[in-house]
C-alpha cells in the first residue's frame, strides 16, 4: 500500500471507531448537531432519559463512547454552544466541565486559563 492509501485506510478506520452508533445520542435527546467527525452538540435540556442533570448526561454519553469504541471523551456543559466548546477544551483529553450562567462571563475574561479559539482565514496575523 502507498502512504496515501495507508492514510486513507487510517481514517476509515477511526471513523469506524469514533463513530458510535447514533441511536446512543438519539437515546438521551432528538437535538444533535454534529460538527466534524467525533464532535457534535447535544441539547439535553429536556433529555430523553429523565437525568435531571446535563452533568449526568454527559458522564451517560462518555461511559457510552468508552464502552463501544475504547476511546476517552470530552464534555463540555454550559448554557450556550461556544462556552460548552471551550468547556470541553477546559478538560481535555478525557474530562467534563460545566460553565453556569454565573461563571460564564468571568470564564470568558480570563484568557490566562486558556486560548479561545478563533476561526482562521488564511491570513498570517
Amino acid at each position: 500500500m502507498s502512504r496515501p492509501d495507508l492514510r486513507e485506510a487510517a481514517l476509515r478506520n477511526l471513523q469506524g471507531r469514533l463513530a458510535t452508533d447514533p441511536r446512543d445520542l438519539a437515546e438521551h435527546t432528538p437535538v444533535i448537531e454534529p460538527l466534524s467527525l467525533d464532535e457534535a452538540y447535544l441539547d439535553v435540556t429536556e433529555n430523553l432519559q429523565a437525568i435531571p442533570l446535563a452533568r449526568d448526561v454527559a458522564l451517560a454519553i462518555r461511559a457510552r463512547i468508552k464502552e463501544v469504541t475504547g476511546l476517552n471523551a470530552s464534555a463540555g456543559i454550559s448554557y450556550n454552544k461556544f462556552l460548552a466548546k471551550l468547556a470541553s477544551d477546559h478538560r481535555k483529553p478525557n474530562g467534563q466541565y460545566v460553565i453556569t450562567p454565573e461563571m460564564g462571563p468571568a470564564f470568558v475574561e480570563t484568557p490566562a486559563r486558556r486560548q479561545i479559539p478563533r476561526h482562521r482565514t488564511g491570513d498570517k496575523r
